[in-house]
């Protein structure tokens, strides 16, 4: 005969999801500020595989397995998506610090859309009156999960090649400055 156990403890499950975000956040901030020449955007790229193959998989498995630690391994790893907000917020703020009304524009939209589709995307997409077997839901989720992705990439081209163009701006100013210095101590 299976264990019961009490609404109490049952709700206590889905706790460690909250603590394996946590933990998953505080690694990808330290690995983006942490380490020699790292990046933000390979971190929101990972949040996007993550969130494009998880919720497949979520939809690929029964609903009440035979082994139920299975389901449950899918949904701690689902956490790695919640990974990349504060790594995003941090990209938005340094690569707008010299403009802020195009930061305050930008965290505003990130911040709107941020509650649009938290409030409305699960209405439609995971309707209470189907629970849990929400399988249309799981497949949304991938999708825009994959929309993650790819805006994590575009985001990355976009970043190494405004990277490059400032390094070379700066390559040639430091040249046209020596060479002015130059041009100035032979008079």
């Amino acid at each position: 005969m299976p264990r019961v156990f009490s609404v109490q403890q049952i709700n206590l499950i889905p706790l460690g999801i909250n603590v394996f975000t946590i933990l998953a956040s505080l690694t990808a901030s330290w690995i983006s500020d942490s380490l020699k020449h790292a990046r933000r955007w390979p971190i929101m790229a990972f949040g996007g595989v993550m969130a494009t193959i998880l919720p497949i998989a979520l939809a690929a498995t029964p609903v009440h397995p035979t082994h139920r630690a299975q389901r449950w391994v899918l949904y701690y790893l689902f956490a790695f998506t919640g990974c990349t907000a504060g790594v995003t917020w941090t990209m938005v703020n340094e690569t707008s610090r010299q403009d802020p009304e195009k930061r305050a524009y930008v965290s505003a939209m990130m911040n709107a859309f941020a509650y649009i589709f938290t409030a409305w995307i699960p209405i439609f997409t995971f309707p209470t009156q189907q629970q849990p077997y929400i399988v249309t839901g799981n497949y949304v989720n991938a999708g825009f999960g994959f929309g993650m992705l790819c805006l994590a990439l575009l985001i990355g081209f976009y970043s190494e090649r405004d990277r490059k163009l400032a390094t070379k701006t700066d390559a040639e100013a430091i040249r046209e400055k020596s060479s002015s210095g130059s041009v100035a101590s032979g008079l």
